[in-house]
C-alpha cells in the first residue's frame, strides 16, 4: 500500500482525529475517499490513453 505500513496509518489517524474533531472525522474521510477514487480512475484513463503497463511500477 504506497509504503505505508500500519502504524503511519495509526499515526495519520489519530493526527487527523486531533486536528479535525471525532464530529467531522467521517465526513472528512469520506471526501478523502471520493477523491482517491477520482485519482484512481484518472490515473487508470490516463494509463490506457498512453498505453502504459501499470504493473510495471
Amino acid at each position: 500500500m504506497a509504503g505505508i505500513g500500519f502504524g503511519e496509518i495509526l499515526l495519520i489517524l489519530l493526527v487527523a482525529f486531533i486536528i479535525v474533531g471525532p464530529e467531522d472525522l467521517p465526513k472528512l474521510a469520506r471526501k478523502v475517499g471520493k477523491q482517491v477514487k477520482k485519482l484512481k480512475t484518472l490515473m487508470r484513463e490516463i494509463n490506457d490513453d498512453i498505453n502504459i503497463d501499470p504493473d510495471k511500477f
